[in-house]
């Protein structure tokens, strides 16, 4: 046996103090009226997992309180249509199912000024006042887009040290060392599994490289961008991640920008190279596109990623892979992961009946692998990473 597919959900981040499902329910269910940092730069973060300073330049808008409100008021209606809040998921996927409905929004947000009129005693007379309270009438959905894409990454930062919990990660990696080929498939938006292979001076394939790439920061360094190719060793993230990007190709006539339908995606941890990257001629190095608007991560979330991942050039690419790679591996290992998206479960079943598995092992402290296998097919429940046993 040399060749391993391994599928990660949530749980596998657990160790580094990331959150399940139901831990980030508990920050959207919370009153957010004053919980939101928002900055010049049109970041978002939680209020209370930020240190002084950006409490201090993300407390500088006055829009964070507004949108605090509208954030209110659009978790009060999603229960108020399903009864209950558990999937934080079908919340995104019912504001952005909404944000086309601009009715709904503009009903959404006099609700929220109404509350903020109770709780707020301000001079209406006093200058600027109906700027600052402009969007309240005038909400802008890209924003309440941005905002929420930039929360929910707010929370895939581990806030332990490092050291503190690699180790726990030790037998993983012990385990996957004997494999040849290791194709992991991660639904995870974190970047859990970059750290833990760096760390580990494990080389691995991502789809993303500076060879050939058309885009470079101001410095002239090239930037990561997706290419699609992958090696022996491959993080091929099916859902995105918190450091991904999309550039969108336009044509600039003077001060106009045409978009051309065309565009890359790009991976930065930089705050410089993900506000402002430049496009180049690959030929010739020329400078072609300096514009860059869209600087929200581009993970994917939501009830509807299957037909995202459809409609979209590199996630399905991605897909492709995972429906081709898994069915030639013969050990596939799943560590946290419950089985809720059912465009992956269909994989797995595939795998289950075309591929060529003979081990299986499903990692998970609370759930048994639920779909039907082979006979010839060895299957291990286990609770823990740990109890992963190093192949003779």
């Amino acid at each position: 046996m040399n060749r391993i597919a391994i599928i990660l959900g949530s749980g596998f981040s657990f160790n580094a103090g990331l959150p399940l499902a139901k831990d980030i329910n508990s920050y959207f269910t919370q009153d957010n009226k004053k919980k939101l940092l928002h900055f010049t730069s049109d970041e978002w973060k939680w209020y209370d997992l930020a240190n002084d300073t950006d409490r201090n330049n993300g407390s500088l808008r006055f829009d964070r309180i507004i949108y605090g409100y509208i954030l209110n008021e659009l978790v009060l209606e999603f229960i108020k249509k399903n009864k209950e809040f558990n999937n934080y998921e079908e919340f995104y996927q019912f504001v952005i199912d909404n944000l086309n409905e601009r009715e709904i929004i503009i009903k959404i947000s006099n609700q929220a000024y109404k509350k903020f009129e109770e709780d707020y005693i301000i001079n209406k007379d006093i200058r600027l006042y109906e700027t600052y309270i402009n969007d309240f009438f005038n909400p802008q959905l890209n924003q309440i887009y941005n905002m929420i894409n930039y929360l929910i990454g707010d929370l895939l930062f581990w806030r332990k040290s490092f050291s503190d919990f690699s180790s726990s990660y030790n037998q993983f990696i012990s385990y996957i060392s004997y494999f040849e080929h290791k194709d992991i498939f991660t639904l995870n938006h974190d970047c859990l599994l970059e750290a833990l292979f760096e760390s580990n001076n494990i080389k691995y394939s991502d789809g993303f490289s500076t060879d050939g790439s058309c885009l470079q920061s101001n410095e002239s360094k090239k930037i990561k961008c997706f290419n699609g190719e992958f090696d022996s060793t491959n993080i091929i993230k099916i859902h995105g991640s918190i450091d991904l990007y999309k550039y969108i190709f336009v044509k600039e006539d003077g001060s106009i920008m045409y978009p051309t339908g065309e565009y890359i995606y790009f991976k930065t941890h930089d705050y410089y190279e993900k506000q402002s990257p430049i496009r180049i001629n690959t030929k010739n190095g020329q400078i072609v596109q300096k514009f860059h608007w869209n600087i929200t991560p581009q993970f994917i979330t939501g009830t509807n990623k299957k037909k995202l991942i459809e409609t979209d050039n590199m996630y399905k690419t991605l897909y492709n892979e995972l429906k081709k790679r898994i069915l030639l591996a013969d050990t596939l290992l799943i560590i946290g992961y419950s089985y809720s998206d059912k465009h992956i479960n269909s994989q797995i079943k595939s795998s289950l009946s075309k591929g060529k598995i003979v081990k299986l092992i499903n990692i998970n402290p609370s759930l048994s692998f639920p779909f039907e296998y082979k006979e010839s097919i060895e299957l291990l429940n286990l609770k823990k990473i740990d109890e992963l046993q190093v192949i003779d």
